[in-house]
């Protein structure tokens, strides 16, 4: 059965205490150009996405699941890198290039899966308050941020399936991004 995974005590020793480091204590830098090869580019977006779930649940009220959830689809984001290519920016918020990325990673056969392009539009929203926060960009440029996914998720509701869960719940931006 898929719940009987072996589990690797050497993997989980190295692992826990370094993501329980990082959601204290924050990324060692914000700057991915640091970062010699593609799995230290993953370890370095890994990094923020146990921070920025602890910044979830003491900030936004996020249970623990929901905060992962989130801080979950924010790393698979950020690690959203072509193959052979590094980075250029730490952080790309580009509307057109959140939108190529929604279409790719949550197109069922007819219609997107609503409910991973409202998960994937939130956290990129909280991550833009996480981002001012910890001084990374302005104000300024959190406001477009999150107005390019107020404008990305009335621009995809047509494209989600009419018996999705996301397209009943969130029938306007303020049903998904609050009243902010």
């Amino acid at each position: 059965y898929a719940l009987n995974l072996p589990s690797d005590p050497e993997f989980v020793n190295f692992n826990f205490p370094r993501r329980l480091k990082a959601a204290f204590d924050g990324p060692s830098t914000w700057d991915v150009a640091t970062c010699r090869n593609p799995f230290e580019i993953y370890e370095f977006y890994v990094d923020i996405e146990w921070h920025f779930c602890r910044y979830l649940h003491n900030n936004k009220g996020l249970s623990w699941v929901s905060s992962l959830y989130l801080s979950n689809a924010i790393k698979e984001f950020l690690n959203h890198i072509p193959k052979g290519y590094r980075p250029k920016q730490t952080f790309t918020f580009d509307e057109l290039f959140v939108e190529e990325y929604i279409c790719r990673r949550c197109q069922n056969i007819f219609w997107l899966n609503g409910i991973m392009v409202c998960s994937i539009l939130k956290s990129i929203y909280y991550f833009a308050d996480y981002l001012v926060e910890h001084e990374i960009i302005d104000i300024s440029m959190a406001t477009k941020i999150k107005q390019s996914c107020v404008n990305l998720f009335v621009k995809s509701r047509d494209s989600i399936d009419t018996t999705n869960a996301a397209r009943m719940l969130f029938k306007r931006s303020e049903d998904l991004f609050g009243g902010e």
